[in-house]
C-alpha cells in the first residue's frame, strides 16, 4: 500500500489531496483520523471512511465517495468536515484559544493485511506575521505581515464576543498578505457590557485609525463579519462609504433585538445612531433558538476552519437551551 498526501503540512484552511495505490483491486480501505486541538487537550476529535479500490488498486478520495463513514461525499475533505466529539475530559473550547502551535492530526490506514499512519501538521499562520494589540481608540487586534497586499481587512465576531475566537480567521488571511483588523464592540473594557444599542459611531474611530496608520492607511476597507457580526458588517456597509466589500458567514439580514449574555436582552435595539436605537425584529427565544440549532445542524461543513466554528457555537447553542 503506498499512501500519498500531497500537503502533509499546510493551512487549516487548505485542501487536502489523498491518493492511495498498489492496493488489490476491490479491497477494502479503512481511514480514520483524530485530531486534539492544541489549546484543549483532552477534548479529542475523530472521524473515518471505509472506502473500496478500483480496477488498478487505487482509492482517491476526492473521486470516491465511502461506502461506509461519518460522511458521504466524494470529497477529501470529508474526513475533516466530518470530525466528531470521540473523547471529553468537559473542557471548555472557548477558553484559552491560541494560534502559536499547529494542530496535529494522525491518519491512520488500514486494509486486512497493511496499516499505515500520517501525521498532518495544519497551521494557522506562518512565520513572519505580526500580532499588533490595540487599546487607545478601540480594543482590537491587527494581524500583518512586512510585505502585505495593502488590502485592510476588518473583522468582526459574534453574539459571544469573543475576540480571540476570531484569531482563528484572521491569521490564515494575514498569511496570505492582508492586513486583518479584529474588533471587539461589547463586553470588553471600556465597551457596552451587552449587546445592546452598541453605536455604530464607535466604528467611525476604526475607520479612521485604519485610514492614519501607516500599516493599513487605504480609503478601501473590506469587512467580513459573522452571525451577529454579519448582521453588524451590513449595517455598517449601508452607511459608511469607506466599505467597498463585505463578507459574511451565517450572517442576519435584519436588525435583531439586543442580547443579554446568551438569550435576548431588554426590549431595544442591538444597535444605535446618534443616540436612536435601530428599528428591529424582537426575538423569541425559544423558537429563534430550536429552528437555529435545527438549520446548524444540516450546514455542509468544508474545512477545519468551520469545524472549528462548528464547536463553538454548539457550546453556545448548547447553554441557551439549558
Amino acid at each position: 500500500m503506498k499512501v500519498n498526501v500531497y500537503n502533509v503540512e499546510s493551512f487549516v484552511d487548505e485542501r487536502l489531496k489523498i491518493m492511495v495505490s498498489d492496493l488489490i483491486p476491490n479491497t477494502k480501505l479503512k481511514i480514520s483520523v483524530k485530531m486534539e486541538f492544541p489549546w484543549c487537550k483532552g477534548e479529542e476529535f475523530s472521524s473515518y471512511g471505509v472506502f473500496c479500490s478500483n480496477e488498478k488498486g487505487e482509492v482517491d478520495l476526492d473521486l470516491v465517495e465511502p461506502i461506509e463513514g461519518t460522511y458521504k461525499a466524494d470529497n477529501c475533505m470529508g474526513l475533516i468536515y466530518s470530525l466528531e466529539k470521540s473523547k471529553t475530559e468537559g473542557k471548555n473550547f472557548a477558553e484559552n484559544i491560541s494560534i502559536d502551535k499547529p494542530i496535529i492530526m494522525n491518519m491512520i490506514f488500514e486494509t486486512s493485511i497493511e496499516r499505515k499512519e500520517v501525521e498532518l501538521k495544519r497551521i494557522f499562520k506562518s512565520e513572519d506575521i505580526t500580532t499588533k494589540y490595540i487599546s487607545d481608540e478601540f480594543i482590537g487586534k491587527l494581524f500583518y505581515k512586512q510585505n502585505s497586499n495593502n488590502k485592510t481587512i476588518l473583522m468582526l465576531g459574534g453574539s459571544d464576543g469573543n475576540l480571540d475566537a476570531l484569531d482563528l480567521l484572521a491569521a490564515p488571511l494575514a498569511s496570505r498578505g492582508f492586513n486583518v483588523l479584529t474588533v471587539a464592540y461589547f463586553a470588553l473594557e471600556g465597551l457596552p457590557d451587552k449587546l445592546e444599542e452598541v453605536p455604530l459611531e464607535y466604528f467611525e474611530k476604526v475607520f479612521e485609525w485604519i485610514s492614519e496608520n501607516e500599516i493599513t492607511s487605504t480609503k478601501e476597507i473590506f469587512v467580513h463579519g459573522t452571525s451577529k457580526g454579519g448582521e453588524l458588517a451590513f449595517l455598517l456597509a449601508s452607511r459608511y462609504e469607506q466599505i467597498k466589500k463585505v463578507v459574511v458567514s451565517q450572517p442576519h439580514i435584519y436588525c435583531f433585538q439586543a442580547l443579554n449574555g446568551l438569550m435576548s436582552g431588554n426590549d431595544t435595539s442591538s444597535w444605535s445612531y446618534k443616540g436612536e436605537p435601530f428599528p428591529y425584529i424582537k426575538v423569541d427565544n425559544d423558537i429563534f433558538f430550536e429552528e437555529q440549532k435545527k438549520i446548524y445542524q444540516k450546514i455542509f461543513h468544508l474545512d477545519l476552519i468551520v469545524l472549528i466554528r462548528k464547536v463553538l457555537k454548539e457550546q453556545r447553542i448548547e447553554k441557551r437551551l439549558e
